[in-house]
């Protein structure tokens, strides 16, 4: 295979699902969150997951993302089978590598908002930039907020260091669990233009038509499979 075809191949399967089936022990019998899903999304892309509530939503992203390993199937992220990292590798490469957003932007109330931004950086063990968060924090437009405490900000704020926190480790991918829930159309959509200008490969579940419409590319999930649009 020649260079460019193999670049296109590898950009192309750039997050990779393959069978992907997910089972919770406090389940009902006969009851599964993913039921053998398979997908690629490409390098650059930005993908909306849709579907009602316990349509598997959330259960994707968590597989996709490595916070959990799928009952049976593989997960592959930019080459790198998750299934064959164990759990330290695993955790290496989701606070190296990976950006998770969460409608409630989990930052720490202890810390200030440069703390909570420099806080990934602190779990891997890397070296800091002095202006690694206030870099991060400008690229989202909030670089005064540095030293607020997070209880001061408002929810559109929160996700914005939210967003910080996950730039500042260079993610090859960012997945957000319904990033916007909690925010008006007007801060939702500026957030979304914002997630979308970071250049990541972006992958975010959402109930709401009107966000998954600003995605390049919608899937539809409905009882834990792939459905039609």
């Amino acid at each position: 295979m020649n260079t460019a075809v193999a670049q296109q191949a590898r950009t192309a399967d750039f997050v990779r699902l393959e069978s992907v089936r997910k089972c919770y022990d406090s389940a009902p019998l006969g009851e599964v969150a993913l039921a053998g899903v398979t997908l690629s999304l490409a390098e650059g892309s930005f993908t909306a997951v849709v579907g009602p509530a316990g349509s598997g939503k959330s259960s994707f992203l968590r597989c996709a993302a490595g916070l959990t390993r799928p009952t049976t199937g593989s997960v592959m992220l930019d080459g790198v089978k998750l299934g064959e990292l164990d759990d330290a590798e695993l955790t290496a490469l989701r606070r190296e590598r990976i950006g998770f957003l969460t409608a409630d932007a989990n930052l720490q109330p202890s810390l200030t908002v440069r703390q909570n931004v420099l806080l990934p950086l602190r779990l891997a063990g890397r070296d800091i930039a002095a202006d690694a968060a206030d870099k991060a924090l400008e690229q989202v437009g909030v670089a005064e907020l540095a030293h607020h405490r997070t209880e001061e900000l408002t929810a559109a704020q929160r996700q914005r260091v939210a967003l910080a926190r996950a730039l500042v480790v260079d993610p090859l991918v960012i997945f957000a669990d319904e990033p916007v829930r909690d925010l008006d159309a007007a801060a939702a959509g500026d957030f979304l233009r914002l997630l979308r200008a970071t250049g990541r490969t972006v992958v975010l579940t959402t109930a709401d038509p009107g966000v998954a419409g600003q995605a390049d590319e919608t899937v539809h999930l409905d009882g834990g499979r792939i459905a039609a649009a």
